[in-house]
């Protein structure tokens, strides 16, 4: 028996049906990927823990998942234990893996986090199984979802005065990574910068000669932008974790 009028057209419908709910949904995804609103390039917040069992808030930013706290893990993520040195002169003269909390002062942990010379860094064992440091062009790429190192700074910055030593009135967050000004040691051992201040390591080394620098990320009170700079891979900087 031919097939009714119904069977032969249906089948015909039914492509034409889902061919434009793909190009639909198609036409959506690609709205949203390239949408201005800053806000599109943010996800929620979820939460994990380092081998000390520290918590850390984390969302997608653009490409990655970013910590959106300071890390303070003291031990690597296979249990073996990073040397913390207080001496100055004794931190100054490292060229091993070694953390400083600011000033010795514990009350500085939970918002500030650690500070970590990069030979730490270096090792790739810092952050939790299955999150790094993120590169120095992954930090651009970050950056420049809110229009780059000139003008991202606002989108950048956590508010208020337990952040940072003055209320920065422009300071937006809209990013949702909440730099704070955890300050920094300085390869002479010295600590400064405290609240006024927050460097970020980037696993990026700067191979340039004698140099013995790596590259990070700087957020300042004292500045309307972002300085991407090098650092002596002695100092002691704040970091950040990133997923895939």
């Amino acid at each position: 028996m031919a097939p009714s009028k119904w069977h032969r057209v249906y089948p015909i419908k039914l492509c034409v049906v889902l061919l434009m709910f793909s190009l639909q949904a198609c036409v959506k995804e690609q709205i949203v990927n390239n949408s201005s609103d800053p806000n599109a390039y943010v996800g929620n917040i979820s939460t994990i823990q380092d081998i000390d069992g520290n918590t850390y808030r984390a969302r997608r930013i653009g490409a990655l998942t970013w910590m959106i706290d300071n890390l303070r893990a003291t031990r690597y993520r296979n249990g073996t234990a990073i040397p913390r040195v207080d001496g100055n002169t004794q931190w100054g003269q490292l060229t091993t893996p070694a953390y400083s909390v600011y000033g010795g002062d514990e009350a500085n942990i939970p918002r500030f986090g650690l500070l970590y010379n990069h030979e730490v860094v270096s090792t790739g064992l810092l952050c939790p199984t299955g999150w790094r440091v993120a590169s120095n062009e992954e930090w651009t790429e970050l950056i420049s979802l809110y229009g780059g190192q000139v003008t991202a700074l606002p989108a950048f910055m956590e508010q208020g005065f337990d952040s940072w030593n003055s209320s920065n009135t422009n300071a937006t967050n809209t990013s949702g990574f909440g730099a704070v000004g955890g300050g920094m040691r300085t390869a002479g051992g010295s600590y400064e910068s405290l609240l006024a201040v927050g460097r970020y390591w980037s696993s990026s080394v700067v191979s340039s000669g004698d140099l013995d620098v790596a590259h990070q990320r700087e957020f300042r009170v004292d500045l309307d932008f972002i300085l991407q700079n090098h650092t002596a891979r002695r100092s002691g900087l704040c970091v950040r974790c990133v997923k895939d």
